[in-house]
């Protein structure tokens, strides 16, 4: 678990997706991340200095992925806050629930990309990728693996391999492409103060990506 807090030690937001709290650290000025264990041998009793009774009750009783754990309801995003003895501090509480918008919206892009890359990555195994690049061209080079591909698909070594070369060569592109959007969108994101401001940055990353894809 991951938990952002501010100067005060108090919690921000905690996540279990270290990308995402790291890029809201980034975005949240007088703020740290602290990684933390909740349970089993991983356990930290000195985590819980950082929750305050409602973070406690949220990690005990959301059943949905830490990354989101106030959203309890559609419409009311700040329902958990409502009983927060820390919420009476309104810059604190301007900044938590920056943090649980921003969180949402780079949970929304992350996970787009995500599923963009896999389905590109998935065309190629990373060992049989690994294998590509001991062959050659040039010396006839071509490892048992690459012979074994050529040989079910009924085409020569040199084919196997052209054609394999360009499937890592496009994996290896829509990573680089994923990770520049996130990067990108994720520092936008830091920028937003509103939900509205949110929907509007996702309808500019949705509209970008798929003008590119």
């Amino acid at each position: 678990m991951y938990i952002l807090k501010d100067t005060s030690n108090r919690v921000l937001f905690f996540s279990a997706n270290p990308v995402i709290a790291d890029f809201l650290r980034e975005g949240l000025i007088n703020s740290a991340l602290v990684k933390v264990g909740l349970e089993g041998d991983d356990a930290n009793v000195d985590a819980f200095k950082y929750l305050s009774d409602t973070d406690i009750r949220s990690l005990r009783t959301n059943s949905l992925s830490p990354t989101f754990l106030y959203f309890r309801r559609p419409g009311d995003p700040y329902e958990a806050f409502k009983h927060d003895p820390t919420a009476g501090d309104p810059e604190f509480f301007k900044s938590k629930c920056a943090a649980v918008m921003r969180a949402n919206y780079i949970g929304v892009v992350l996970s787009t990309l995500e599923g963009m890359v896999f389905r590109t990555t998935r065309r190629i195994d990373p060992l049989l990728a690994a294998s590509i690049g001991e062959c050659s061209l040039f010396d006839q080079r071509y490892t048992p693996a690459l012979l074994e591909y050529a040989q079910i698909l009924g085409i020569s070594p040199d084919a196997a391999l052209q054609e394999l070369q360009m499937i890592v060569d496009s994996a290896t592109i829509a990573q680089a492409r994923a990770s520049a959007y996130l990067h990108k969108y994720a520092r936008i994101i830091n920028g937003a103060r509103t939900w509205d401001e949110g929907v509007r940055i996702i309808d500019q990353f949705y509209a970008e990506i798929y003008d590119h894809t």
